[in-house]
């Protein structure tokens, strides 16, 4: 949550053009938009705009970030990249549909390892967070997708099988989840 972030001290702002990202202070975390109803699409059945949105937003976008802020992290020797990622990235998901945005998260890794081989010797390093199953947008679609088409009971066996594999014994909340840009390292000379 953008106000949530803003309140640790966070430059949170959301960008739809990536015109403006070379103007963007380097402390800036960038928020790309929602997935809300990302298109939970069967592959038989996605559409062309849902190839093209799902890739733009989790992949391209970070792409032309990184190209906007590297060269000022490489000249100051010094940056942070934080992506966030998915355990769709990770592993097949229940819910059928979901290959576009796990396809995305999985490049969003690869290139956030290739960032960090290539920029780490100028002390810039790069991280994807997976963070587990969290009660997020897409999960609710998927929930409501299958109650629609499968029933009630389907939906209830689709999530006690990503509780089955949790830790805790259950889905996260995404309020549980603290990003303290405050607390991150600052250069130091």
């Amino acid at each position: 949550d953008a106000r949530r972030l803003q309140k640790l001290g966070a430059n949170v702002l959301t960008v739809d053009r990536t015109s403006a990202i070379a103007e963007l202070p380097p402390s800036t975390m960038v928020r790309q938009g929602s997935l809300e109803n990302s298109g939970v699409e069967p592959i038989t059945e996605m559409k062309d705009e849902t190839i093209d949105e799902g890739f733009q937003l989790n992949l391209i976008a970070n792409m032309q970030f990184a190209r906007a802020f590297l060269p000022r992290m490489r000249e100051q020797r010094w940056g942070r990249f934080i992506f966030s990622s998915s355990i769709a990235s990770m592993m097949v998901s229940p819910l059928e549909g979901t290959g576009v945005y796990a396809a995305t998260k999985a490049g969003l890794n690869g290139f956030c390892r290739q960032i960090a081989a290539d920029s780490g010797h100028y002390n810039v390093t790069a991280n994807a967070l997976v963070l587990g199953f969290f009660m997020t947008d897409i999960l609710q679609s998927g929930v409501k997708y299958i109650s629609e088409n499968q029933g009630e009971a389907a939906a209830k066996k689709f999530l006690a099988d990503f509780v089955s594999i949790t830790a805790l014994g259950r889905i996260g909340d995404p309020a549980e989840i603290v990003i303290a840009p405050a607390h991150t390292p600052h250069r130091v000379a």
